[in-house]
């Protein structure tokens, strides 16, 4: 049983928040998508405050390859290092010191109840912006953040918001906390509330999901993937997707559970129009495919939205490109049909 802040139990290699901790069992149940062997397996994890480290040891049942838990407060790195002697093995790495003075990133950042206390109170940043800043400069993949409204009975009590009165101070709000978060990530998604005061973020570095599984094997280095993501489960039998940068320029690779990639290939091949992609090889291997295709540049639909919905003009040009494709696909499927009848 591990006792303070945090509330819970490990056994059998599995941390348990126990009923009395309510407000652990809420994060928990938000964290769990990312909590998993496919997201988090191999990936760093820093844990900015750690307590009691469940999350910490939650990441290393789940296949994380290290994690860290950053501490302040001595009696609770103790507290861990005590736990994992009892539990006679040594999978979390314990650290005391503060924030501003780490500088070594991991892939996932974990930052529970702590943007009140890093505004003026345990550090001096000032401002949220500031407070997010070094966050994110700590995130290679993935923040999870947790806003602490000015109402909340914690800072009530003890005056986070007071500290070092002589610093020049920027506005603490959500509004500016979600600005905060939107400059410096790529996506940025409000997973839910934590209790009346607080709500758990989820920030991602990069616009694409990247989950390494092992159902399919890594064709490139790690560092090459550009995506990597289920698609879809049925009959319990999930299906992946990864696409890798390619060797060449402008080129790209997919590889697909089954045949998927290669049915994809085969479609494209016939569709000859600027907006779809030429393909330059694709291959069936043993349960998996790929596919070769030219890369086409520009920015996703979630960045592109602001120019497009700009004005009038600009979203029916939008919109006229985007029947000019269903025009193509609608063709492409009535002659195939058309062929289908001929061959019959």
């Amino acid at each position: 049983m591990i006792h303070g802040y945090q509330e819970f139990a490990i056994r059998d290699r599995q941390g348990l928040p126990i009923a009395l901790d309510a407000p652990l069992q809420r994060k928990a149940r938000l964290a769990k998508p990312y909590f998993n062997p496919e997201f988090m397996a191999g990936r760093t994890l820093l844990d900015v405050g750690a307590n009691g480290g469940f999350f910490c040891f939650w990441a290393r049942r789940v296949g994380a390859g290290r994690a860290v838990a950053l501490e302040m407060d001595e009696a609770y790195t103790d507290l861990i290092r005590k736990a994992q002697a009892h539990l006679g093995r040594n999978e979390v790495e314990t650290a005391n010191g503060r924030v501003q003075d780490w500088e070594h990133p991991s892939d996932v950042v974990l930052a529970f109840a702590m943007v009140h206390w890093l505004y003026a109170c345990t550090a001096n940043y000032g401002s949220l912006d500031a407070v997010i800043a070094k966050l994110a400069g700590l995130t290679r993949e993935l923040l999870l953040v947790e806003w602490v409204s000015p109402d909340d009975p914690a800072i009530a009590s003890f005056g986070h918001l007071e500290w070092n009165p002589d610093l020049d101070k920027g506005p603490y709000t959500r509004d500016a906390f979600e600005s905060a978060l939107q400059a410096r990530f790529h996506k940025v998604e409000a997973l839910g509330a934590t209790s009346p005061t607080r709500s758990l973020y989820a920030a991602f570095k990069h616009g694409n999901e990247i989950t390494i599984s092992a159902a399919l094997p890594l064709l490139a280095p790690a560092d090459r993937v550009i995506s990597s993501r289920r698609l879809i489960s049925i009959d319990g039998i999930p299906s992946y997707s990864r696409v890798y940068s390619g060797v060449s320029p402008g080129r790209i690779i997919k590889q697909a559970s089954g045949d998927l990639a290669a049915h994809e290939g085969a479609i494209l091949e016939t569709l000859e129009s600027p907006h779809f992609p030429r393909v330059f090889a694709r291959e069936q291997r043993d349960r998996y495919s790929v596919i070769e295709l030219e890369r086409i540049e520009g920015p996703d639909l979630a960045s592109a939205i602001p120019s497009v919905a700009a004005t009038p003009r600009s979203l029916a040009a939008f919109m006229r490109e985007c029947l000019k494709v269903l025009g193509t696909e609608i063709h492409h499927g009535e002659t195939l049909k058309a062929r289908e009848r001929k061959a019959a």
